[in-house]
C-alpha cells in the first residue's frame, strides 16, 4: 500500500528521523505524486545518501521545468 513520506509522524519525529539519516522509501511514488516517472526519479536522486549522486540545484530546476512542461503539454 502506498503511503505519504513519514506518514503518521509528528514534525519533531520527522526532524529527528531526517537528522539521523532516515529517508523516505522511494521504491514506488508516494501517494499524492503525479504518475510521472521523471518526477519520481528526481525525488529519489535528491534524497540519495551519497551527495555525488544528487543533482546540483541548477540541474534539479532544469529537470523540474522539463517535467512541468511535459505535464502542461498533456493537459
Amino acid at each position: 500500500m502506498r503511503r505519504r513520506p513519514f506518514e503518521g509522524m509528528a514534525e519533531p519525529q520527522i526532524i529527528l528521523a531526517l537528522a539521523t539519516g532516515s529517508v523516505p522509501n522511494f521504491s514506488e511514488p508516494p501517494v499524492g505524486y503525479t504518475n510521472n516517472a521523471s518526477l519520481h526519479d528526481l525525488c529519489r536522486r535528491c534524497w540519495t545518501s551519497d551527495p555525488s549522486f544528487r543533482p546540483r540545484m541548477t540541474r534539479a530546476l532544469q529537470m523540474l521545468e522539463a517535467i512541468a512542461t511535459s505535464i502542461r503539454d498533456r493537459e
